[in-house]
């Protein structure tokens, strides 16, 4: 974003056919990803998108690399150690997000540069967000949630952001916020459902006293949710 480029998230369990779906749309040029991923839902159609120019792989250097692929670390380390950022306008393109797709072909959602304004705004005052505080949203990166709040709204306002790609797990989840000292989370409701079937007495065994202040997205929450 800061360089000017228009990034386009995508969610981490979608099949190869979605990915190539709103990739195809969205007319990508760099895709960075893992080996396993792009093993998975890239490598079999990659051919199909001729304008798709790089690929790049966190977790793949030299010899291990599958052909047509580069090393993220390697360019990272033989790149400038400083940088511009692009001159952008309010109503510059800034992010592609697109809808599930789940009536039909998915549709590209532009978002723009002066979004991140609302995005520092609605943290610092409907997440409660100060700089210093340590901040957990759930939300996966590709999920528009995941972008606008677990990544946008904690770094305009200063936070430290934690970020755990494992599967929802009761003790999993009182356990990072007991250790990581979270003050600010942010969950999903289906998240929040999962700690009630898990019962209130699981707490007791966890020190959640940094907590200082818990919200959900996505739709509404019950009154037992919410209490």
């Amino acid at each position: 974003m800061k360089s000017g480029r228009v990034y386009s998230p995508l969610f981490s369990a979608f099949g190869p056919e979605p990915v190539q779906a709103r990739m195809t749309i969205g007319d990508a040029r760099l895709l960075i990803t893992t080996a396993l991923y792009y093993d998975r839902k890239v490598a079999s159609w990659r051919g199909e998108l001729p304008d798709l120019k790089h690929v790049l792989l966190v977790d793949r250097r030299g010899a291990d690399l599958p052909d047509g692929t580069r090393s993220y670390q390697d360019e990272m380390a033989a790149s400038s150690q400083s940088a511009v950022s692009a001159q952008t306008e309010s109503e510059d393109p800034a992010l592609l997000h697109f809808t599930s797709g789940t009536t039909g072909k998915p549709k590209g959602a532009i978002h723009v540069h002066g979004a991140v304004v609302v995005h520092h705004l609605t943290g610092r005052t409907a997440l409660d967000l100060h700089p210093g505080d340590i901040y957990w949203c759930t939300a996966d990166p590709g999920s528009v949630t995941g972008t606008s709040y677990g990544i946008n709204a904690p770094l305009t306002n200063g936070v430290t952001m934690v970020v755990d790609e494992a599967e929802i797990d009761v003790n999993r989840w009182y356990g990072i916020l007991q250790e990581q000292k979270v003050a600010v989370w942010y969950a999903p409701p289906t998240g929040i459902r999962m700690l009630m079937r898990a019962g209130s007495g699981i707490t007791q065994g966890y020190d959640l006293s940094h907590l200082r202040f818990m919200a959900s997205m996505g739709e509404p929450l019950n009154p037992e949710a919410v209490s």
